[in-house]
């Protein structure tokens, strides 16, 4: 170090014509030139050198739940999502960490410990879930969390490798774009225990079974046609399912979102509740839908709402599903978070 700055005291009296090897010559010439190009460019290890490592991408197993029961818990904490259904939950804080929640993972009733293998390779984050021990004779769900850290913005899948599905059970996975949807829900139905209660319920049900992230409000949403001032719901029925999509639906930009649907008769309604809300702002976003065992007929849909204000005209509608098995129907909304 005392050589180079000798070195740099001549270069800096010699100006612009000093010659390295008037100085030193041979190998240890070469090795002070290396040394004066590569320190010029990070002279001072407390700034940032721009030729720094990009970070690797980890992940770990941070939280879970114990057994979920399978009935309403009453006056307990709400279920979210039905037993049938099989989900990941995600939230991106648009630097580097991203929050998983495996909704609903199938593992032994007495587990031991909750343990998971996490891989992150070209973009495919894969959870392989396992426990430590298996000591009952019962299966039961419960709520994973994970956390990702170092994990750069962009387009991932996430994939799950589950200890209890079989060979012919689709994968839970989804590809999500990070940058254009921060948060989301991805599930999918499992027929078989321990998901569901065990029984087969041939009566209509309907289920939440995906959203996405918080909505720009300077762009069009995922249907391009509806502008942001539009609240609506748009659906699709086929061979007993419902398919509905509820565009521009206003919750906190932060939220942990869940609905209840019941089927009294000919109504249906959709009860969209926020159990989280972290963030001091609203934003837009669209929910998926899935209603089974719906025998064709006329029947009246009502979605309830969260941030709805006195005088906003209620989103429901009648759709006749033998006339029409697809459609759409719109309110106006002239306040945020709709309109901006």
């Amino acid at each position: 170090m005392k050589l180079f700055l000798e070195v740099d005291i001549v270069m800096h009296t010699k100006g612009t014509h000093w010659n390295p090897t008037r100085y030193v010559s041979g190998a240890l010439g070469t090795v002070v030139i290396l040394a004066v190009v590569f320190l010029s460019g990070c002279q001072d290890s407390s700034t940032t050198c721009p030729c720094s490592i990009p970070l690797t991408p980890s992940g770990s197993l941070i939280d879970f739940t114990g057994c979920k029961p399978f009935e309403d818990p009453g006056d307990g904490p709400p279920i979210i999502t039905p037993v049938t259904a099989d989900c990941i939950m995600y939230r991106y804080d648009g630097v580097s960490t991203l929050r998983i929640i495996h909704v609903n993972a199938g593992f032994n009733c007495c587990p031991g410990d909750l343990i998971a293998d996490i891989d992150i390779a070209n973009h495919v984050i894969t959870i392989t879930e396992n426990e430590t021990e298996s000591a009952c004779r019962c299966l039961c769900l419960y709520d994973v969390e994970y956390e990702i850290v170092d994990l750069v913005p962009g387009e991932y899948t996430i994939r799950f490798i589950e200890l209890y599905t079989t060979e012919n059970d689709e994968i839970l996975e989804c590809t999500v774009d990070l940058v254009a949807s921060p948060s989301g829900l991805h599930c999918i139905d499992r027929d078989h225990y321990p998901w569901g209660d065990g029984t087969t319920n041939d009566d209509p049900n309907g289920r939440l079974v995906g959203a996405t992230g918080c909505k720009s409000l300077g762009k069009r949403s995922a249907i391009e046609a509806t502008p942001s001032n539009q609240d609506c719901i748009d659906y699709v029925f086929n061979d007993g399912v419902m398919l509905l999509t509820h565009i521009n639906a206003g919750f906190n930009c932060c939220p942990v979102i869940g609905a209840d649907i019941t089927i009294v008769g000919n109504v249906i309604t959709i009860t969209e509740t926020e159990i989280e809300g972290l963030c001091d702002c609203l934003c837009l976003f669209d929910l998926d839908y899935e209603i089974r065992n719906l025998p064709p007929g006329e029947y009246e849909i009502v979605v309830i709402e969260p941030y709805l204000q006195e005088g906003d005209d209620p989103l429901e509608f009648t759709a006749e599903l033998f006339a029409a098995p697809s459609g759409s129907f719109c309110v106006e909304r002239d306040h945020y978070p709709w309109g901006l």
